[in-house]
């Protein structure tokens, strides 16, 4: 048996089972070290990680940072254990992973359907990584309740005075928001990248046509070329226009 099959669970299940017979000739207590191994592949085994995994969540009274958490989980993906456990196991593990991401991407994480208990106590640990802080830095609200309280704010303005920042966390933890808030949210969002889209287009519209009136006296015109791509990488304006774009 190789080192690298030896970390393969389902394979050494399958070996172990294969030849149980022939060991238990010579080990009656063989059956026992079997079902040792089926255990760490299937339910202790994942008992184990599911384990580990709620104990990086945060939670009402201990708050976490994303990334860190998605670190860590990232962290036990890498164990031995986690690699020794079955197909089945690692999904679960690599969902809540997947889910994290998302929320570190800034979007609403995509829940499987059908979930198991365990994943339904991550999703709820995951609202807790909403927060609001007063002007001290004190916490005053967290998980749903700050969702609320940060999508109330928004819906109450005018689409007009709405940032695209301010959408960010209501978006990222949506689904703890009625179906009509969603949707509400969902528009508003478009309207406001709509709106902030036009008013960089105009904005570098403008810039273009400002260069070309003064530089031309004042700057050879390689020089005038780069000075919109500093060491050849694009301008904070050209970039967010490409990213509206869809361009990279």
């Amino acid at each position: 048996m190789t080192a690298a099959f030896a970390k393969n669970g389902a394979a050494v299940v399958g070996y172990l089972e294969k030849h149980g017979r022939a060991f238990q000739l010579t080990d009656s207590s063989f059956v026992i070290e079997t079902e040792f191994f089926k255990g760490m592949v299937g339910v202790d085994g994942e008992k184990v990680l599911q384990a580990q995994c709620q104990a990086l969540m945060p939670s009402s009274t201990q708050q976490k940072e994303i990334k860190t958490v998605l670190t860590d989980v990232r962290k036990i993906q890498a164990t031995e254990l986690y690699k020794f456990c079955d197909s089945s196991t690692q999904n679960t593990i690599a969902n809540v992973a997947d889910f994290i991401t998302d929320l570190l991407e800034g979007r609403s994480p995509k829940f499987v359907t059908n979930p198991s208990d365990f994943l339904v106590r991550i999703r709820t640990s995951l609202q807790f990584f909403c927060v609001i802080k007063d002007a001290a830095g004190k916490i005053t609200k967290v998980g749903d309740d700050a969702v609320k309280q940060l999508s109330a704010a928004i819906l109450l303005k005018k689409p007009e005075e709405v940032k695209l920042e301010a959408l960010a966390e209501p978006i990222m933890f949506m689904w703890l928001l009625s179906p009509s808030d969603q949707q509400t949210l969902t528009l508003l969002r478009k309207t406001v990248i709509s709106k902030t889209k036009l008013t960089l287009e105009s904005a570098a519209a403008t810039g273009v046509k400002s260069t070309a009136s003064s530089s031309s006296s004042t700057l050879p015109v390689a020089t005038a070329a780069k000075s919109k791509d500093v060491g050849g990488k694009p301008s904070e304006l050209e970039a967010a226009l490409r990213m509206f774009k869809g361009k990279s």
